[in-house]
Formats: C-alpha cells, sequence, structure tokens
C-alpha cells in the first residue's frame, strides 16, 4: 500500500519559506520538486465541496 504525501501549504508559501532560509529558487522548481517527490496538493474538503443537500439547515427551522 502506497501511502499518499500531500500537503495543504501553498506553493508560493513554500517558495517564500525555502527563500527566506536563504535559497534562490522559483516556485516552478519547488513545484517540480514536490511532484517529484510524490507530493500533491490538497485543498481543503469544504472548498472543494460544492453542492449542499436541500435540507443541510432543516435542524435550524423546525416548527
Amino acid at each position: 500500500m502506497k501511502h499518499m504525501l500531500y500537503t495543504h501549504v501553498s506553493i508560493d508559501t513554500l517558495t517564500t519559506l525555502v527563500k527566506e532560509k536563504g535559497y534562490t529558487v522559483g516556485k516552478t522548481v519547488i513545484n517540480k520538486m514536490l511532484w517529484g517527490l510524490g507530493f500533491s496538493l490538497k485543498g481543503n474538503k469544504k472548498a472543494l465541496h460544492t453542492k449542499s443537500h436541500k435540507d443541510r439547515d432543516r435542524q435550524f427551522h423546525y416548527r
């Protein structure tokens, strides 16, 4: 079983952090390195979820 590697941190944020350590690197390099290591970006479930169930707020609107 292969473990999934992912990060919630954006490529821009990772690039900034690496630059703060004194390295000169662009976000394309960071992106290629992560993909090469098997990492992928993962968004929050709520951000990915676009449709709400029609009865989502039913518990708050009872009579």
